[in-house]
């Protein structure tokens, strides 16, 4: 039974159809096979080795790279005898290799032999994500929006909705001043990211900027922050020391309970329109705050 659910797994995977995929191999991971099933081969590969095997494939088209090569190594572990887990062994060592490479390229501004290092590591995974994400952002950097965009484009044939492309993908839409494809790509990211205020005012500066090239009179278009982002010291002193009366939320971005609270904030800060409302979302600037805060109170 672990066989044909790894089958399973790997047949959704050759068919682009990743939900699948990883649900059936989720079926493999958890079922419960005695050692004997583990250990029985399956075209030439031993069973375990095999799942692995699937396992880092579909890590790897989800862009999860690390994890990719986590489950490859496992699989190597489990049969060193299997041509097929050794082939692509080495094959995503090397696309590591040529990731880190391009890696330390980019943050050392040096984008044109970055971009060079990522075609190296494309052309032993055509269907790497990162590869394709991080070259796009050398292109932006080097102002080759279409190059930008090709890759974007090519990350998306894998994953359609690969948040990290389709920001690169907006961005170099942006600059090109294509606002329709740009609104269209805000759009998509903002089911995905539906609480991102930032990605809000993104849409709708591209949306005013679509209207004025239709010829559209957009003077009474504008965007309303209904609760204000915390980005400094100074705005937060400013803040608690005004006579004024300030709500304050200091956030965790992947709590559920403060992503609740966000709408809270923002429907009351509609309703009590003299209350600053006030968002602190960054880790070391909430950290920083609060000793300041201890400090101006005397706590």
């Amino acid at each position: 039974m672990i066989q044909l659910f790894a089958c399973q797994a790997e047949a959704h995977l050759k068919l682009h159809q990743l939900t699948d995929a990883e649900l059936w191999m989720y079926k493999a991971r958890m079922y419960e096979a005695s050692a004997r099933a583990y250990k029985s081969k399956l075209f030439g590969m031993i069973s375990e080795a095999y799942i692995f095997f699937v396992q880092a494939q579909i890590e790897n088209t989800l862009g999860k790279f690390d994890n990719a090569c986590a489950a490859i190594e496992r699989a190597a572990q489990v049969d060193l005898q299997s041509a097929e887990v050794i082939g692509l062994l080495k094959n995503m060592r090397l696309v590591g290799r040529a990731r880190s490479l391009g890696n330390e390229l980019f943050k050392s501004g040096r984008y044109i032999e970055a971009c060079s290092a990522y075609g190296e590591g494309l052309s032993r995974d055509s269907l790497n994500l990162i590869l394709y994400c991080n070259r796009a952002t050398c292109w932006y950097k080097l102002e080759q929006w279409e190059k930008s965009l090709d890759d974007c484009n090519h990350a998306l044939l894998i994953q359609p909705h690969y948040t990290k492309a389709l920001f690169q993908k907006a961005a170099s839409n942006v600059k090109l001043e294509r606002w329709a494809d740009a609104v269209r790509d805000y759009e998509i990211l903002r089911q995905e990211l539906p609480n991102d205020r930032e990605l809000a005012e993104f849409l709708f500066h591209c949306r005013v900027e679509l209207k004025k090239s239709q010829g559209e009179d957009v003077h009474n278009m504008t965007f309303v922050r209904k609760v204000d982002l915390v980005l400094d010291l100074d705005k937060f002193h400013t803040a608690i020391t005004s006579y004024a009366t300030s709500v304050i939320l200091f956030k965790e971005a992947s709590n559920e309970q403060c992503k609740q609270m966000s709408l809270v904030m923002d429907t009351l800060s509609t309703k009590y329109r003299s209350v600053s409302f006030l968002e602190v979302n960054n880790h070391r600037q909430r950290h920083a705050i609060m000793i300041l805060h201890a400090c101006t109170t005397g706590e």
